[in-house]
Parts: C-alpha cells; sequence; structure tokens
C-alpha cells in the first residue's frame, strides 16, 4: 500500500543517518574517554561484543519465537540486558584522558 512506501521512503534514509552516526560517535567516544595510547585493543574489545551480539542476538530471537510463538521473550531479554549496562554505566565512573590536544 501507498503508506507503507512512503514510511520507507522517509524512514530508511534516517535510519541510514542515525546507524552512520553511530560508528563514528562509538569511535570517538571510546578516544575520548581512554585515550589514543590503548584505542586500539579497547576498540577491538568493543567490536567483538557488538559482532557477537550481533550474531547472537537473531538466533536467539528466532529460538525465542520458536519456543512460545512470540518475540517477547526475547525483547524482554534484551531490554534486560540494556537495563544492566544503563545501570552499571550509571554505577562506575570512567575517568576521562585528560590528554594534549
Amino acid at each position: 500500500n501507498s503508506e507503507s512506501v512512503a514510511a520507507l521512503y522517509i524512514l530508511a534514509p534516517l535510519f541510514g543517518v542515525c546507524m552512520g552516526g553511530f560508528g563514528v560517535l562509538n569511535a570517538l567516544l571510546v578516544q575520548e574517554t581512554f585515550g589514543m595510547a590503548h584505542y586500539g585493543s579497547i576498540m577491538g574489545l568493543v567490536n567483538t561484543g557488538m559482532v557477537v551480539s550481533f550474531g547472537l542476538g537473531p538466533l536467539l530471537a528466532g529460538i525465542s519465537y520458536d519456543v512460545s510463538g512470540s518475540y517477547a521473550g526475547g525483547f524482554t531479554v534484551v531490554a534486560m540486558l540494556f537495563s544492566v549496562a544503563a545501570l552499571t554505566l550509571s554505577v562506575f565512573h570512567i575517568p576521562r584522558y585528560e590528554g594534549s590536544a
């Protein structure tokens, strides 16, 4: 239907811009927080975590759907993991890198 096509033309570029910003912001956040001395090692750990989650996420969502007939269980687990991550970030203080510009 035409409403879905219109939404696609509006939302697809918006999604692309936001995902592009995520890639740039992720690298900048690591560099600003930890500096350049161990940038490669830290980005390696960050990217490993992302790649593992990108690989396991669809698999676990599919298993959730096969077992329960709904994605609700999978989305609930992801929401809980995001909540744990947000709580962890709010509790621990990460010292900011104070290097020369």
